[in-house]
């Protein structure tokens, strides 16, 4: 029996695997063509587990995240929990599933990881297209209709003239990667203003990443998707709301869709005026893709002591309508009622709630902002993607320990803010807290699968999720934060008996 039921799509993730290693695909001759591609699928299966083992251990040689899941997309026709449907022989399914399972990690990874406008590379490829060439796609363009003989043998006739010869676009091809680092610099958002960041932030940023989708791989594996996607964990931001590109859109709009709901106006139609809430929406999507993001627009452009009524309304109905996680990525100097008894609320129905810990570091007479210090909210503080404290985080105290990544964090960007791609880098406590609550979202998802409602509900207080924090913290930080390495919790190593085992041993 023919183990894998699309052999070209199997045959451009072995075309993948060429590309990674450089080197050719080595097979071997089987009697017939289902042997054959049995055979094929199992060595190139085991081909990426031993590259995937080797990138572990050394991180400098890694595939890129979104190669891999094209690649094991290619490989493994697994749909994933969120799709339609699972009838994969049929041509509707399985050109969606090209789209979302191999087009789109691979899209991402061209915009997030080299800063290639997908419109313009579109149209570039257009036969026949004339027009500006802003990205020097022309010279892509070029390059992908020369055969490698014709490149040598350029190389070889025109060295003389390397202007306009298929070098120069590979010469060019390579600026452009070693540069974007430096370009990124110019782009990253901190406090309202744009500052200079040092590239190793961004690439230790990137390397956070990496590690987390290390722990959602692991957890995509072992979740029991009938359990967990029968009731999907649901999160709340309260920000400046959302409004994404048509492209970018396509890209993260996924099952289960984001919801929005104005608190501002009784417009409908998704609005961010200053794209803090869209980065910090797509964010969760990016951290938490298989749970349901609910985006309630409570302010404009940024919090004032007239908005919390708004805030203190939008979180009753998202407690009314289910949520489980409600995020606040902003403070205030002062506590204020109506959103203190909201927020009493919530926490009486279990619903865990995330702020932000101030980005005033120690400078702030109260040290940490208002509502991060209740005792009802989960307080998160930002670090580097190497785990240091961030310069304008406050200090740790009592049970404001929590601290994730919240420096030089790459997420999505209202298009008539005209980012580069339509996304940018963003600094601050507000990007870390979707991150933990995203973290939280993940753990919620996959213990659906094993504990019953009561064991499940315990889970979503705040002391357990507290303590759920501290146990996957770096047990060798010394400067009173919780660095929280939850990729360690769900290593290959880890057996799933020992992963359940922590998260009941919170209860």
């Amino acid at each position: 029996m023919q183990i894998h039921t699309h052999p070209a799509i199997l045959a451009l993730g072995i075309i993948f695997l060429e590309i990674i290693t450089g080197t050719r695909f080595k097979r071997t001759r089987e009697d017939t063509p289902w042997e054959q591609c049995n055979k094929d699928n199992s060595q190139a299966l085991q081909l990426l587990n031993q590259l995937e083992k080797k990138d572990r251990h050394n991180r400098e040689k890694r595939i890129s995240s979104g190669m891999n899941r094209a690649i094991r997309a290619c490989l493994k026709l697994e749909p994933p929990p969120n799709f339609p449907s699972n009838r994969l022989s049929e041509e509707g399914p399985i050109r969606h599933y090209i789209l979302q399972c191999i087009v789109r990690p691979l899209a991402i990874e061209l915009q997030e990881g080299y800063k290639v406008q997908l419109d313009a590379l579109h149209k570039a490829l257009i036969p026949g297209h004339e027009g500006d060439d802003p990205d020097g796609l022309d010279d892509v363009k070029s390059f992908s209709r020369r055969s490698t003989a014709s490149i040598k043998e350029n190389d070889h006739n025109d060295r003389k003239d390397i202007s306009h010869s298929s070098v120069k676009t590979q010469v060019k091809f390579k600026t452009d990667i070693a540069t974007s680092s430096t370009e990124r610099r110019e782009a990253c958002s901190y406090r309202n203003r744009e500052e200079l960041v040092d590239e190793h932030k961004v690439k230790a940023a990137t390397t956070w990443f990496e590690w987390h989708d290390d722990a959602s791989s692991r957890i995509t594996e072992i979740r029991d998707s009938t359990k967990s996607n029968a009731r999907r964990v649901k999160i709340a931001i309260l920000d400046s709301g959302i409004e994404l590109s048509q492209d970018t859109k396509d890209m993260y709009d996924f099952e289960p869709k984001i919801q929005y709901r104005s608190w501002v106006d009784e417009d409908e139609t998704w609005k961010d005026e200053v794209g803090h809430g869209t980065h910090l929406a797509i964010l969760l999507r990016k951290i938490a893709p298989n749970a349901m993001i609910h985006v309630e627009r409570v302010f404009k452009k940024k919090p004032t002591t007239s908005s919390t009524n708004k805030i203190a309304d939008a979180i009753r109905a998202a407690v009314e309508a289910g949520v489980d996680i409600i995020v606040m990525s902003f403070g205030f100097g002062e506590e204020h009622k109506d959103l203190y008894d909201a927020i009493q609320e919530a926490a009486y129905k279990n619903v865990l709630v995330f702020a932000a810990a101030s980005n005033d570091g120690k400078n702030r007479p109260d040290g940490v902002a208002w509502p991060a210090k209740d005792n009802n909210v989960i307080c998160v503080h930002s670090g580097d993607g190497n785990g240091a404290r961030s310069t304008f985080t406050p200090s740790p105290s009592d049970n404001m320990r929590i601290m994730v990544l919240g420096e030089c964090v790459k997420s999505a960007c209202p298009p008539h803010l005209k980012c580069a791609a339509d996304h940018k880098l963003m600094s601050g406590t507000s990007c870390a807290a979707p991150i933990a609550a995203g973290i939280a979202a993940l753990i919620l998802d996959y213990a659906r699968g094993f504990l019953d409602e009561h064991e499940w509900n315990r889970l979503r207080r705040t002391t357990a999720m507290l303590r759920m924090f501290k146990r996957m913290k770096d047990e060798h930080s010394t400067d009173g934060y919780w660095w929280i390495k939850h990729w360690q919790w769900f290593d290959s190593s880890r057996t799933v008996g020992w992963i359940q085992g922590e998260i009941r041993g919170v209860l």
